[in-house]
């Protein structure tokens, strides 16, 4: 069990050591785009509904400290499917092909640190365009054993 959001990390596989540097981080979102209704005129009491097929895992968003160095190695990366690495505290990580869409560097002030937002698609999808799960791996020392089926 995570008791702490102290470190999540993000690593790229283009630029590992881009000067990127997590202040906050908001791992993706699992979502089954909501219910069908199937309610029909038989229905007696209750509305009813199922589920849809298909899982959505959402944007992965992050608030950074940088250094002006990482902006060229930001600029080359918009847009660009990689393989990307999302670590939590426990050591255990998600990783996903992906790639970042935006990074909106926030106002420049007298007694505030320089951050910016980085928003992080998470594709689902390999490099050749198929379908694709990401890979959850487990903290090392767990009883519980790697996944890729998300």
């Amino acid at each position: 069990m995570l008791e702490d959001g102290f470190s999540t990390t993000l690593t790229f596989q283009l630029k590992p050591l881009v000067k990127l540097f997590e202040k906050e981080v908001n791992p993706p979102v699992f979502d089954s785009g909501g219910s069908i209704d199937i309610t029909t005129m038989r229905n007696t009491r209750y509305r009813t509904f199922a589920s849809k097929s298909l899982a959505t895992v959402g944007n992965i968003t992050a608030t950074v400290a940088y250094a002006t160095v990482a902006l060229t190695d930001v600029l080359s990366m918009i847009g660009v499917y990689q393989l990307i690495t999302l670590t939590f505290p426990d050591d255990s990580y998600i990783q996903f092909n992906g790639y970042i869409d935006k990074f909106n560097p926030s106002q420049m002030k007298e007694g505030d640190q320089p951050t910016a937002s980085i928003t992080i698609v998470v594709t689902m999808r390999t490099y050749e365009g198929a379908e694709a799960a990401l890979t959850v791996v487990d903290p090392p020392n767990s009883a519980h054993h790697h996944f890729s089926g998300l």
